[in-house]
């Protein structure tokens, strides 16, 4: 298999504080192409903080930098840095429409094509085993269906990397290692790197 040694993602000398007080200090980091890096640690311990970093959401930086590629937080505009991002939280946080449109709605953004869409929605629908869904309304979906619908939407738009905030948290364990499986599966072969923050060893 292809080496992947190309970097992402670099942190330098990252410091966040509050009230004084250190929340985050993160001499060096770097994320390369097809990785996938798990931050484990105990609840309070700074783990969303550094993903709100990553993504430029983060107000509260004293010093220190996030590089995506070329383009550096703070420095490069919000929208320009953010765009090779894409995330997933531990609330599904789907819209009230049905499932496929939830699965489009990034590439409908970015100014895909009708059938670019329809081909993609329809790949990522069977690759996380939801295709018999894709016209139930996001309200009435079981918890481990919405992640599904979640993490589908966030791959649908190719990302460079993929943010995963304790997505499978709430989720009984037979749930969470078959979602698990999944998004492997739908990994595999890729260069999406990903960042994935959880207190389960």
């Amino acid at each position: 298999m292809k080496a992947r040694t190309k970097p992402v993602l670099t942190i330098s000398e990252l410091l966040v504080e509050r009230g004084g007080n250190v929340i985050l200090d993160v001499p060096e980091l770097i994320l390369s192409a097809g990785e996938v890096l798990a931050v484990i640690g105990p609840n309070g311990a700074g783990k969303t903080t550094l993903l709100t970093a990553v993504l430029g959401l983060q107000k509260s930086i004293s010093k220190g930098s996030v590089a995506r590629g070329g383009l550096s937080f703070p420095g490069t505009p919000p929208h320009l840095y953010r765009r090779g991002f894409a995330m997933v939280f531990q609330d599904s946080l789907l819209f009230n429409g049905t499932v496929s449109e939830n699965v489009a709605s990034g590439l409908k953004i970015r100014g895909f094509g009708r059938s670019a869409i329809k081909k993609t929605v329809s790949e990522q629908l069977e690759r996380f085993g939801i295709a018999a869904l894709r016209d139930r309304r996001a309200h009435s979906l079981s918890g481990g269906e919405a992640q599904r619908v979640s993490l589908a939407r966030a791959l649908a738009t190719s990302p460079e990397i993929l943010l995963l905030d304790e997505p499978f948290a709430s989720l009984a364990s037979p749930t969470r290692e078959s979602i698990l499986d999944d998004l492997a599966m739908a990994l595999s072969g890729s260069d999406t790197a990903v960042m994935l923050v959880t207190h389960d060893r």
